[in-house]
């Protein structure tokens, strides 16, 4: 009899424990959370890079050759970046150069009658504007548009080059001009 009631013990504890395992469970929880992400419009313009890379432009006349056919400078790039679609527009901050010289009366030199600015390469997605895949003359009234249309997108870039010519009809020195470029989002 003793050996039937261990016989019966470790059936007991068997089946305890194997219903014990049987209805174990492992419990857990579930959660929601949102995220809400308040994304501005922003656009940015790059320093200018090329030959002379602090964004100063340097054209010497120095010839008779280059006084009266004029001189072009090197090409420089502007990157764009933008969350939104844009055009791009530039302008000479004033109408006349600053002059620096030794002449007795400061000359009088339009920027738009010397200074002339072409898109030489276009890696935005927009388009070349108001004819200046040939050079136009840079305007110190109102801004001409240069490239129109451009998507949003990082890293956009074009490349500028500009023609001055002024001719005979100014004291050597120094003439500085001021070009502001302006993206405007659409």
């Amino acid at each position: 009899m003793n050996k039937n009631i261990i016989a019966l013990f470790i059936i007991l504890t068997a089946t305890l424990l194997k219903t014990t395992t049987i209805f174990a469970q492992t419990a857990s929880a579930g959660g929601s959370q949102k995220v809400s992400l308040a994304l501005a419009n922003v656009v940015q313009i790059s320093q200018f890079n090329g030959q002379g890379s602090n964004g100063t432009v340097s054209m010497p006349l120095t010839t008779a050759a280059t006084l009266s056919q004029g001189v072009e400078s090197p090409l420089y790039t502007v990157s764009i970046n933008s969350t939104d679609g844009f055009d791009v527009k530039a302008q000479a901050v004033d109408e006349y150069f600053t002059y620096s010289g030794t002449a007795t009366t400061s000359p009088a030199m339009k920027v738009a009658d010397v200074l002339e600015l072409k898109v030489v390469q276009n890696n935005t997605t927009g388009n070349i504007a108001g004819g200046h895949t040939q050079y136009q003359p840079v305007q110190g009234t109102n801004q001409s548009p240069i490239i129109q249309n451009g998507n949003r997108g990082a890293n956009q870039t074009f490349a500028v080059q500009y023609k001055a010519t002024p001719g005979y009809n100014y004291p050597g020195g120094l003439y500085t001009a001021a070009i502001m470029y302006t993206v405007t989002q659409f």
